[in-house]
């Protein structure tokens, strides 16, 4: 007797960046702009002094991009019961895309997903990647069934 396949049910939630993630970036072009300061103040092409008066200064410029980087549309994240699909921006209406998703990091109550969109043959970039940081605090209401879905299906 074959053993029956089972799926989990269908499944469908609006995902946004966590604010965690979010700081991460900053904290990022933050480390950026003072790895770029030091490096010109190594090779001296700048002194020490300008180069503290600079070093904020280019942190409250780049803080603002970062946060603003880090700000992603919201994203439509669907499991019909047998396959992926995410709607990139479900405000313009557009069609879901087939995708792959994949748990990249699952602290318990935080999880880094990656969405993987079929390769369209054209340029560098055809495979677009998606990466969502995602955490419990954020989606108490559907974070069970996310992560029953994710992990009830081994596709």
């Amino acid at each position: 007797m074959q053993p029956l396949l089972r799926y989990p049910p269908a499944f469908q939630m609006e995902l946004r960046a966590d604010f965690i993630w979010r700081c991460l970036h900053v904290l990022l072009y933050g480390l950026a702009s003072v790895a770029l300061g030091l490096s010109c103040w190594a090779h001296q092409l700048i002194s020490l002094a300008p180069l503290i008066l600079c070093l904020p200064l280019a942190f409250g410029v780049l803080a603002p991009l970062a946060w603003r980087h880090g700000r992603s549309e919201a994203h439509q994240l669907i499991w019909d019961g047998q396959a992926w699909a995410v709607r990139l921006s479900p405000a313009l209406h557009l069609d879901a895309s087939p995708c792959t998703v994949r748990v990249l990091l699952d602290l318990g109550g935080w999880m880094l997903l990656e969405l993987r969109l079929p390769d369209t043959g054209k340029g560098p970039a055809r495979r677009m990647r998606v990466h969502l940081a995602l955490s419990r605090r954020s989606y108490p209401n559907q974070w069970h069934g996310l992560r029953s879905t994710l992990y009830g299906y081994a596709g």
